[in-house]
């Protein structure tokens, strides 16, 4: 009997931990995605044309001015260098409070292309803030 209670005092101990991180707004990558991983989603749906979807992927402060058509001329060096795309990967630079730079990379047939993406936490999720400008 001593054991069960032992363990249900550790369980509601950690669940109220999580509880804390979550609701005081600190958790950035335990429950949510962490900004890699949303970089990566936003720059696979940009790879396969899904520009669409990517636009849910935006900041508030950068959705208004970014439609379907704008992401698809802004990206569309990035196709040229690369050929058909095999693999995309992000990686995390650095992360403060609620801004990160994360690395994004896309390797094709043809090369590969790096580039960088600001993220911001807009209610608990990242989104893509910064853009990169091709040439």
């Amino acid at each position: 009997m001593k054991v069960v209670t032992t363990v249900a005092i550790v369980v509601a101990v950690w669940l109220a931990g999580v509880w804390g991180v979550v609701a005081g707004g600190y958790d950035r990558g335990f429950l949510v995605p962490p900004p890699e991983a949303a970089a990566e989603s936003f720059a696979r749906q940009i790879t396969t044309g899904r520009n669409e979807l990517a636009l849910h992927a935006l900041a508030t402060s950068v959705a208004p001015v970014e439609n379907p058509e704008t992401l698809r001329m802004r990206f569309a060096p990035l196709f040229a260098a690369t050929g058909k795309v095999n693999r995309v990967e992000a990686e995390q630079l650095s992360m403060f409070q609620d801004h990160a730079r994360v690395r994004v990379e896309i390797v094709g047939d043809d090369g590969h292309v790096t580039f960088e993406l600001g993220l911001i936490r807009e209610s608990h999720l990242w989104k893509v803030e910064t853009l990169p400008a091709f040439r």
